[in-house]
C-alpha cells in the first residue's frame, strides 16, 4: 500500500491491563455497576460510564458521603466478583499472551483477588507480576502503578511498553512515561503522544529477546 509504513516499538518489560485489552469484562462490570447503584439509590450506568477503569474506593469517595464510602466500596467490588465468571478473553489475547510467557505484568485498577478471577474465567494464563488497587496509594489516572510496574520489572517507565483501553489507564500511562499502546478508540486529549492504536491484539506480533520485548504492528498507513 503507498505510504504504508512498518511500526515496531521495543522496550525493556510489558506493561498490560486486564479489563478491555485482556479480558471481556465490560458486560459484567456494567451490570455489577447498575446492581450497586440500585442499592444506593444511584444510576450505575451513569457512575459506570464516568468512571470506569478507576478504583472501587475513589469511586464510592466520589458518589457517596465519606460514612458510606468504605463499606460501599467493599460492596462494589462483591458485586463485580459475582459476576467475574460471565467474562470471556478480547479477540487475540490468548494467542498474544502464549507468545510472551512470563514476561509481562498486569496493571490494573481492580482488587488482586478480581484480576486472578477475571483471568481464570477467560481462561488466561497469569503474570510475572501484579499491580493491583493494593498496590498503590493512588489509582489510575495516576501514573503511580505504572511507575511501580516498571520499577518491579527493573526498568524506568519510559523504557515499558503500556498497553491500556481506557481514559483513566491511557492518562496513567502516558504520564508515567510510558510507551503507549491503546486498545480501542477511547478519544483522549493527548492522542499525539500515543505510540501505536490497534482494535485489539489480534494483529500485534510480540517478540522477546534476553532483555528486551518487542511489538511489531505490520503495515501502519
Amino acid at each position: 500500500m503507498d505510504g504504508a509504513r512498518t511500526l515496531e516499538l521495543r522496550g525493556r518489560a510489558l506493561l498490560i491491563d486486564s479489563d478491555g485489552v485482556l479480558v471481556d469484562s465490560v458486560a459484567s462490570i456494567r451490570t455489577a455497576f447498575i446492581r450497586w447503584g440500585g442499592e444506593y439509590g444511584l444510576d450505575g450506568a451513569q457512575i459506570y460510564d464516568q468512571y470506569h477503569g478507576r478504583r472501587s474506593s475513589e469511586i464510592a469517595e466520589a458518589v457517596l458521603p465519606a460514612a458510606v464510602a468504605a463499606k460501599a466500596a467493599a460492596r462494589l467490588d462483591a458485586c463485580e466478583f459475582d459476576a467475574a465468571a460471565e467474562v470471556r478473553a478480547c479477540a487475540g489475547s490468548a494467542e498474544f499472551l502464549a507468545q510472551v510467557p512470563g514476561r509481562w505484568t498486569v496493571v490494573s485498577s481492580g482488587p488482586l483477588e478480581l484480576i486472578k478471577a477475571r483471568l481464570r474465567a477467560a481462561g488466561l494464563p497469569p503474570p510475572a507480576h501484579y499491580v493491583s488497587a493494593e498496590s498503590v496509594t493512588a489509582g489510575k489516572p495516576d501514573p503511580e502503578g505504572y511507575v511501580l510496574a516498571s520499577a518491579v520489572n527493573g526498568a524506568k517507565a519510559g523504557e515499558c511498553i503500556a498497553i491500556e483501553d481506557s481514559m483513566a489507564g491511557l492518562t496513567a500511562a502516558l504520564g508515567a512515561g510510558c510507551i503507549t499502546v491503546r486498545v480501542g478508540d477511547v478519544a483522549h486529549p493527548a492522542a499525539s503522544l500515543i505510540a501505536a492504536s490497534v482494535e485489539n491484539l489480534t494483529s500485534v506480533r510480540p517478540r522477546v529477546g534476553p532483555d528486551w520485548i518487542s511489538l511489531d504492528f505490520g503495515d501502519m498507513t
